[in-house]
Protein backbone atom coordinates (compact mmCIF):
# COMPACT_ATOMS: atom_id res chain seq x y z
CA UNK A 1 0.00 0.00 0.00
CA UNK A 2 1.18 3.88 -0.92
CA UNK A 3 0.73 6.54 1.43
CA UNK A 4 -0.07 10.05 -0.04
CA UNK A 5 1.64 12.47 2.09
CA UNK A 6 0.86 15.32 -0.11
CA UNK A 7 2.61 17.61 -2.36
CA UNK A 8 1.68 15.06 -5.45
CA UNK A 9 3.88 12.56 -3.17
CA UNK A 10 3.38 8.64 -2.03
CA UNK A 11 5.53 6.38 -0.02
CA UNK A 12 4.91 2.87 0.03
CA UNK A 13 4.35 1.83 3.42
CA UNK A 14 6.61 -1.17 3.34
CA UNK A 15 9.60 1.28 3.50
CA UNK A 16 8.14 3.82 6.17
CA UNK A 17 9.92 3.65 9.12
CA UNK A 18 8.30 6.97 11.27
CA UNK A 19 5.98 10.10 10.62
CA UNK A 20 7.22 12.92 12.45
CA UNK A 21 6.27 16.67 12.72
CA UNK A 22 9.29 18.84 11.67
CA UNK A 23 8.64 21.61 14.95
CA UNK A 24 8.97 18.28 17.20
CA UNK A 25 12.11 17.61 15.58
CA UNK A 26 13.56 21.11 15.35
CA UNK A 27 13.22 20.85 19.29
CA UNK A 28 15.80 18.59 19.69
CA UNK A 29 18.58 19.52 16.98
CA UNK A 30 21.55 17.83 18.59
CA UNK A 31 19.70 14.20 18.14
CA UNK A 32 18.27 15.35 15.19
CA UNK A 33 20.90 17.30 13.24
CA UNK A 34 20.68 14.63 10.31
CA UNK A 35 17.01 15.15 9.97
CA UNK A 36 17.22 18.90 10.32
CA UNK A 37 19.58 19.35 6.72
CA UNK A 38 16.32 17.88 5.19
CA UNK A 39 13.59 20.38 6.62
CA UNK A 40 13.16 23.72 4.71
CA UNK A 41 10.93 26.36 6.32
CA UNK A 42 7.69 25.49 4.91
CA UNK A 43 7.40 22.15 5.90
CA UNK A 44 5.46 20.58 8.24
CA UNK A 45 5.87 16.92 7.99
CA UNK A 46 8.77 14.48 7.53
CA UNK A 47 8.32 10.95 6.29
CA UNK A 48 11.38 8.66 7.58
CA UNK A 49 11.75 5.93 5.11
CA UNK A 50 14.70 2.69 4.67
CA UNK A 51 16.40 4.48 2.22
CA UNK A 52 15.17 8.19 2.09
CA UNK A 53 13.75 11.12 3.76
CA UNK A 54 10.81 12.96 2.15
CA UNK A 55 9.43 16.34 3.47
CA UNK A 56 6.07 17.66 2.90
CA UNK A 57 4.00 20.87 3.70
CA UNK A 58 0.74 18.89 4.87
CA UNK A 59 0.75 18.82 8.73
CA UNK A 60 1.81 15.36 10.04
CA UNK A 61 -1.93 14.68 11.62
CA UNK A 62 -3.37 14.08 8.04
CA UNK A 63 -0.82 12.38 6.69
CA UNK A 64 -1.17 9.99 10.40
CA UNK A 65 -4.31 10.27 9.46
CA UNK A 66 -4.83 9.03 6.08
CA UNK A 67 -2.24 6.21 7.00
CA UNK A 68 -4.48 5.32 10.39
CA UNK A 69 -6.38 3.10 8.35
CA UNK A 70 -3.45 0.34 8.75
CA UNK A 71 -4.55 -1.44 12.08
CA UNK A 72 -0.68 -1.54 13.66
CA UNK A 73 0.17 2.12 13.08
CA UNK A 74 0.91 4.48 16.22
CA UNK A 75 0.45 7.63 16.57
CA UNK A 76 -0.17 10.16 19.43
CA UNK A 77 -1.21 13.98 19.81
CA UNK A 78 -0.22 15.92 23.00
CA UNK A 79 -3.95 17.56 24.13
Amino acid sequence: MFVHIGDRKAISDTKLVAILNCDTVAKSPGMNAILLQNIKDEDKTMAVCIDSIVTTKVSSYTVIKRYGQINDAVWSKKL
